[in-house]
């Protein structure tokens, strides 16, 4: 009898375990359709539609993943002060090149990406040419 009840508890938990899990991670994937090249650190991606989500466990993660690549991504946590925030990529531009900087999730979560040696240089080569940088905001989709 003792055997029973264990294995009752048991699958009573996974299936309360399995249907909480679910519903967090899908209140923190976003998917968006990038239309252009970009750069997440050294790594450049195709235009395509990416998902990205929350690392359970670790705060300071993403995986943003495509149908065809995915890469973790290491961030800072960054909240607005309004909290109506739109899901949505930001990108800084420099001339033709893209480089991921923020995610923001629904209200005032987000997460901050640091600036890479690569977007140093990207910044160097348009201070030079008389380019200015642009914010490229990709509106997302929650999941």
């Amino acid at each position: 009898m003792k055997t029973y009840h264990r294995i009752i508890t048991t699958i009573t938990s996974f299936v309360l375990l399995a249907s909480v899990s679910p519903a967090w991670a899908q209140y923190n994937m976003l998917v968006a359709s990038v239309p252009f090249e970009f750069k997440i650190g050294e790594t450049s991606l195709p235009p395509d539609s990416y998902g990205v989500s929350r690392v359970d466990g670790h705060p300071d993660v993403l995986l943003v993943r495509s149908l065809r690549r995915g890469m973790f991504v290491f961030g800072y946590r960054a909240e607005s002060q309004d909290g109506n925030e739109t899901p949505r990529l930001l990108f800084h531009r420099y001339g033709g090149e893209y480089f991921l900087r923020e995610i923001r999730f629904l209200g005032s979560l987000g997460m901050n990406l640091p600036e890479t040696i690569e977007e140093r240089e990207a910044q160097r080569r348009a201070d030079r040419s008389g380019s200015d940088l642009e914010t490229v905001a990709v509106v997302a989709q929650l999941q």
